[in-house]
């Protein structure tokens, strides 16, 4: 057997190419992340139901390991839905300082996103049913689903979700929230008259909605739908300015921790402040 290699060589060249694509998840077009994941007692230790913050630079394979984890719970057939959501994907063009505004909007989007990934998991989560019984139990499921997603301004067009138009949020609510949060420092974005005009128009509407509203969404999902638990991936947390983190914290804290929902947070160490210095927040436990 020749065992001298020309690492100049057009097949050497090609398979570092590969592995070094493999070196963040981001790059890997093959969804196979499974399969290329080293960490497997990691791995194992994050697929419990209780709520984590993964923690590591950048790097260190956060966004593998989550999609890794995607996989096997899907793989493992308990009737769990992951929901992976890049957090980069939704940041508002907003300064940081607008924090409370800021994670709302986050908030939103994440709230949406679950709502999406359910509607068009359900042959998923019902496929241990025939097709005629599938018929049945989904459509109706279809129809509540799609009447949630409404109320943020979103509908089904084709095989794709649109927007439909904007959301707000009114300055009554906003201020109510803030003095919940013991914030005291309101943005004036939330004082302008822009913000609590009602704009209406046949081709767009400004839909105004709240966070009882967002949270009540999550809690009509998880009635609807058979499903045993959700987990809500969340990878870049640290791409959210800090003085936002500790209230979209607070957010998830009282619409997801109380029902069937599991958090998993992919966090910057020195770059995260899940909680504030008056408690509101997550508690940073459950830390690997």
């Amino acid at each position: 057997m020749n065992r001298n290699i020309d690492i100049k060589s057009k097949r050497v060249k090609q398979s570092v190419s590969k592995l070094d694509g493999f070196l963040r998840a981001e790059y890997n077009s093959e969804k196979n992340y499974l399969e290329y994941y080293a960490g497997l007692e990691t791995l194992e230790k994050v697929t419990s139901i209780k709520d984590q913050i993964i923690y590591g630079r950048r790097g260190t394979g956060k966004t593998h390991l989550l999609k890794a984890l995607q996989e096997k719970l899907v793989e493992d057939n308990q009737k769990y839905l992951p929901v992976y959501i890049d957090l980069r994907t939704f940041k508002p063009t907003l300064e940081s300082d607008n924090g409370l505004y800021y994670a709302l909007i986050i908030f939103q989007e994440i709230v949406v996103e679950v709502l999406k990934c359910v509607y068009v998991n359900l042959d998923y989560l019902y496929k241990e049913y025939t097709v005629e019984q599938q018929k049945i139990i989904i459509d109706p499921q279809r129809r509540k689903i799609l009447a949630l997603l409404e109320k943020f301004n979103r509908s089904l067009d084709g095989k794709s979700f649109t927007k439909m138009g904007e959301t707000g949020f009114r300055v009554n609510e906003v201020k109510k929230l803030a003095t919940n949060l013991k914030i005291t420092k309101i943005p004036e974005l939330f004082g302008s008259k822009e913000v609590n005009k009602e704009i209406e128009s046949e081709d767009e509407k400004i839909k105004y909605i709240s966070f009882s509203d967002m949270s009540d969404a999550i809690s009509e999902l998880l009635e609807a739908v058979d499903i045993n638990r959700i987990f809500c991936l969340l990878d870049e947390w640290s791409e959210i300015p800090e003085t936002s983190q500790y209230i979209l914290a607070e957010f998830l804290k009282r619409t997801f921790v109380p029902k069937k929902v599991t958090l998993k947070i992919a966090a910057i160490p020195n770059r995260t402040q899940l909680i504030s210095e008056n408690r509101i927040g997550l508690e940073d436990g459950g830390v690997y």
